[in-house]
């Protein structure tokens, strides 16, 4: 049994903390494994860390329970914020410190490891293998994958919470977490804060319970002074002995990982003091990316073209179909395009060749096009006639990768130029597709284009562009690679069907709007005619297009699948006022060398680079078959724990990684 505690506390009085326990522990079954999760303690001055966690083992081992928290103490002569987990014995087993600062509540008079190499421990609880992040750390998805990579299924965040604009924002990432590392994230925060001087102040109920579906099992609805649960550790093990959309197992962390790599370690001395972190966050934000683009828009309307469309299903009428679902799309926005407010239009994912599932590998190099070519010179005429930028998604064939077709998102201006070309990272793994990804053919693909080919961001009039197409939104590393090069509007191409697992997208969306401070525009397929001879098309594909605040609120949404145009209001004036203020953002402190490490072991170990380098993947099985051998790989390696009852998939990861060091 697991308890969030909500009452506040401090670390000098135990005998207080001590009355908490034992009320938390009155309804306990006798011989029942218990954990209490206390909140962030109030700061308070001069506390001594040793003295402190020696008080607070006895207070573990006396009541027979896991106690787990996080305060402000003395190490030396620095002030830390660490969080800590005591077993029953009163053994210390986890120590953590926080990375970032203290950003909800003000910034405090405590130091953090902010850029410095930092370790990721786990430990083997009976509740599950445990890791812990402090406060704000939870809100760095970095941190947060590191934790699983290792291990980790239940992620324990002690923290305090206030109300102010992106406190909904806040709780749905740590839902997030949840969802795109499946495991569980469990949020202690108090309900009050007191002090002498100002009395008794009431905190917002934050108290919850993640689950790996990003549901919340488990939360406050008020200022009660626990919540309890009973975590079932086996539905995160047997969520990741899945296939599909196991994010943990199919992030591409070594082609990551190579980006992080450049970033130094930072330097600089311990920081105690507000008006010094107050100076510190005034100099992160002064240091962002600026665009050189004059006469540059504040604010105008985007139109989303949310579309059924036509596949090809025959390759004889490959081009008339491909001709159909274009001027179908352009028809469908011709009249909005037409506002002298709208600047920019977005088509989503297939909506020039559909998709047919099964297909071999000939089938999609004939029915993709050339980025040049004159399927998208309609595009370009559209764009430069309507004078608007128009985004979208497209197979395509590129010459200079024979036998090789990629998803990619483009970007047109105004003028009709093509300026930005985004190749899908994540998907070549699902098994419903034989694409070609830059992470299978990452060692050539770097060589040929950089490595910021990887993660382009277009410099226009109408902001910082970049795009991420459909399952790349559930993988926060590419969103930030795009906010890290400047990105303000993150245009998302997508298709998607009616499942489970469409709250975890729609969480997602919103996280990587606020974690980023950037838009996100979504354009859904609103539907599709499934056979050649349909008279009307499916609703199996969802639509729900949508325009995501850079404050991860909902702009504007379509209200479900169908045919039809949705506009909305980008405001990149608000968005750079938000920008400005270095407490709301969270991309000034990311600094990689905290994790760049982490991630360059993870890549080790998990999804391998190069893996169709020499040879193109032909039957989009193949990509289902690694996968499976990955899954196999981290059981077999103790980084995940079998699932009680179910059989894991069969491995030949020798093989696999073999084949792998003979590509590179």
């Amino acid at each position: 049994m697991i308890t969030l505690v909500q009452e506040p506390w401090l670390a000098s009085q135990i005998d207080d903390l001590t009355r908490v326990v034992a009320m938390a522990c009155s309804a306990d079954v006798p011989g029942t494994d218990r954990l209490l999760l206390l909140p962030l303690a109030q700061p308070e001055a001069g506390i001594d860390a040793a003295a402190a966690l020696a008080a607070l083992s006895a207070l573990a081992c006396n009541a027979g329970v896991h106690l787990a928290g996080a305060t402000r103490w003395m190490v030396g002569d620095v002030a830390r914020t660490e969080g800590f987990l005591i077993a029953p014995d009163g053994a210390i087993l986890l120590r953590v410190g926080k990375t970032l600062p203290d950003l909800v509540a003000g910034y405090g008079e405590a130091d953090v490891d902010l850029g410095r190499l930092r370790d990721f421990p786990v430990v083997v609880t009976p509740f599950g293998k445990i890791g812990l992040l402090v406060g704000e750390d939870i809100l760095s998805p970095h941190l947060a994958r590191m934790t699983a990579q290792v291990g980790g299924e239940i992620i324990l965040n002690p923290a305090v919470e206030r109300s102010d604009m992106f406190f909904e924002a806040r709780q749905k990432a740590r839902a997030s977490r949840a969802y795109e590392n499946l495991c569980l994230v469990l949020c202690a925060s108090p309900s009050r804060a007191e002090t002498a001087e100002l009395g008794c102040e009431r905190l917002p109920s934050a108290t919850a319970a993640y689950d790996p579906a990003g549901l919340a099992i488990a939360a406050s609805r008020g200022d009660e002074s626990f919540v309890t649960l009973d975590p079932d550790v086996q539905s995160v093990r047997r969520r990741r002995n899945e296939t599909y959309a196991n994010f943990p197992v199919v992030v591409r962390t070594g082609l990551y990982a190579g980006g992080y790599s450049r970033f130094a370690a930072a330097e600089h001395g311990p920081i105690q003091s507000r008006t010094a972190w107050r100076e510190e966050g005034m100099r992160r934000v002064a240091a962002q990316p600026r665009s050189s683009i004059e006469g540059r828009l504040d604010r105008y309307d985007v139109v989303l073209g949310q579309m059924d469309l036509m596949s090809v299903h025959d390759l004889g009428e490959r081009d008339a179909v491909l001709d159909h679902n274009v001027e179908r799309a352009i028809a469908l926005v011709r009249g909005m395009a037409r506002s002298p407010s709208v600047k920019l239009v977005v088509f989503p994912e297939f909506f020039m060749q559909g998709v047919v599932t099964g297909r071999p590998l000939d089938y999609w190099l004939k029915v993709s096009v050339r980025i040049d070519g004159p399927e998208m010179a309609k595009l370009q005429a559209f764009a430069r006639d309507s004078s608007v930028f128009v985004s979208g998604m497209v197979y395509e064939f590129d010459p200079e990768w024979p036998e090789r077709y990629f998803n990619t998102a483009f970007i047109i201006d105004d003028s009709g130029n093509l300026i930005h070309r985004y190749r899908k990272i994540h998907g070549a793994d699902t098994g419903l597709l034989s694409l070609t990804t830059p992470g299978n053919i990452y060692t050539d693909y770097v060589a040929r284009d950089g490595y910021d080919a990887l993660f382009p961001v277009a410099d226009t009039k109408i902001g910082k562009l970049g795009t991420v197409v459909c399952y790349d939104m559930n993988f926060p590393e590419t969103a930030r690679e795009l906010a890290r090069r400047g990105a303000e509007v993150i245009i998302h191409p997508t298709s998607e069907p009616h499942n489970a697992r469409r709250h975890g997208w729609d969480i997602g969306r919103r996280t990587r709007a606020f974690e980023n401070l950037a838009y996100v525009i979504s354009c859904g397929t609103g539907g599709q005619y499934v056979a050649p001879g349909d008279a009307v098309p499916s609703p199996a594909k969802r639509g729900h297009s949508k325009i995501v605040r850079f404050d991860g609120r909902l702009e504007a949404v379509a209200d479900g699948p169908g045919h039809l145009p949705l506009m909305g209001p980008v405001d990149l004036g608000s968005l750079r006022h938000a920008r400005s203020d270095a407490r709301r953002n969270l991309l000034v402190w990311d600094e990689p060398s905290a994790y760049a490490a982490a991630y360059a072991a993870a890549g080790q170990r998990g999804y391998p680079l190069d893996m169709w380098l020499d040879t193109p993947m032909r039957e989009a099985r193949q990509g289902l078959d690694v996968t499976r051998k990955v899954i196999r790989r981290y059981f077999d390696t103790g980084v995940f724990t079998e699932p009680e009852g179910v059989p894991v998939a069969e491995q030949d990861m020798g093989s696999m990684y073999g084949a792998v060091e003979k590509a590179k």
